[in-house]
């Protein structure tokens, strides 16, 4: 692998590249792995917002009239997304930002003055929301894990938790081979089999989510999956469960002294 640095350009020789680089991800790119793509038809606009005595208790989604608003609690502030018809932030942008904040006024669950904390447009961060995964994962010498291998809607918030879980599981099954200096294609694509199932699942109930018929306008409380998961007693926890822990959870299992943080 070729590296530029500040002394130059560098070769690096390893027995295994990982690209975990994301949804734009060049090591996807150079391998040239081929890719399904499923659509969306939205985007979300990120945008942070401080945290106050009396705010809702709670993350995640938050149904308005016409659109999604996403809350997600980061400790000191809220990440707040705005759910918004594809390749619509031009036009947006275009009428202003006071524009702007009145629809986002008409969806967040907050008083008018803390939108007031958003005073330009370099505070509103536009995410192009695609639904994707590679075909193999894999090509002798070069692994995909993460986004880099499986692009996520923002649905949920679990792309970073499928990240994780498959580093994990590629650790569990490349460690071994690597150690012996015997690793092949077939260990890179083990990681696959392992991971593809909680991959196409999540997949599913993201697609399920922001679906609507034809010509069907968006719902108060958005999909009619959301709706019937609102409307549920036990449907909540279950769904709770899964964006938390996923629907295959991954243990550590070569974890030696070296590797294993003080306590």
């Amino acid at each position: 692998m070729l590296a530029d640095t500040p002394e130059g350009p560098i070769r690096v020789r390893s027995q295994l590249v990982v690209g975990t680089d994301g949804r734009n991800s060049v090591v996807r790119e150079q391998a040239a792995l081929s890719s399904r793509s499923f659509g969306a038809p939205r985007d979300v606009v990120w945008m942070k917002l401080s945290k106050q005595p009396g705010d809702p208790a709670w993350s995640m989604g938050h149904t308005g009239p016409k659109q999604n608003f996403i809350m997600i609690d980061r400790g000191d502030y809220w990440q707040c997304g705005y759910s918004i018809d594809k390749g619509s932030f031009d036009a947006i942008r275009r009428s202003g930002l006071e524009k702007f904040l009145l629809h986002l006024a008409e969806v967040a669950p907050f008083q008018d003055d803390r939108l007031q904390e958003i005073v330009e447009w370099d505070q509103v961060k536009l995410l192009s929301i695609r639904i994707d995964r590679l075909d193999r994962w894999a090509k002798p010498g070069v692994l995909c894990i993460g986004d880099a291998a499986h692009a996520m809607s923002p649905i949920g918030g679990v792309g970073v938790n499928l990240a994780i879980q498959d580093a994990v599981a590629a650790a569990n099954a490349l460690i071994p081979p690597l150690r012996q200096h015997r690793l092949q294609l077939k260990h890179l694509l083990s990681v696959q089999r392992r991971r593809e199932f909680p991959t196409r699942a999540i997949q599913f109930l993201q697609i399920k989510m922001s679906q609507r018929k034809p010509g069907e306008r968006r719902a108060a409380g958005g999909s009619r999956l959301i709706a019937r998961v609102s409307n549920s007693r036990w449907l909540p926890r279950l769904f709770g469960r899964i964006i938390g822990l996923g629907f295959r959870r991954e243990t550590p299992r070569h974890l030696s002294n070296e590797t294993c943080p003080p306590e």
